[in-house]
């Protein structure tokens, strides 16, 4: 009883007209809620209600809250894999490829990775290659026979 009150007053609450960082909290833990207590959530007695709101979270517009619900339909997949040996529902595995080949989600993906390869590249300039260029030259006297 306790769980089913957390779930519908506070996980599975109506997310129409909340906060996106809002619902990204939620979704987030709802997804380690999956994780966690999967064979009690997995249940003919909540999972009926689960699934919509995983797959909402899948869908959504937001990059972090379908990472999460993304996140979340892997661990049912997992409970329905360890539990009664991978015999997925059809619509948890059409939905998880559809949300796996969205063109919008792998632009977004590489354009993150893009800048934060752009920063580690920054930093290491910023850090390594200025020290390098402004010290002085080395005194030291290399054999020209070494070189070749």
């Amino acid at each position: 009883e306790e769980l089913s009150a957390v779930l519908q007053q506070h996980l599975m609450a109506d997310f129409t007209g909340i906060d996106w960082m809002v619902r990204h909290g939620r979704s987030m833990a709802f997804s380690v809620a999956i994780h966690v207590a999967s064979n009690r959530l997995c249940t003919s007695k909540f999972y009926n209600s689960i699934e919509p709101v995983v797959f909402s979270n899948a869908t959504a517009d937001r990059i972090p809250i379908a990472v999460s619900g993304i996140r979340g339909m892997g661990f049912i997949m997992r409970h329905y894999v360890e539990s009664e040996g991978g015999n997925f529902p059809p619509k948890l595995i059409t939905l998880f490829i559809k949300c796996l080949q969205n063109n919008d989600l792998f632009q977004d993906i590489t354009k993150i990775l893009d800048t934060a390869s752009l920063d580690m590249l920054n930093e290491c300039y910023r850090r390594s290659l200025k020290k390098l260029a402004t010290q002085s030259d080395s005194t030291e006297q290399i054999d020209e026979t070494i070189l070749t």
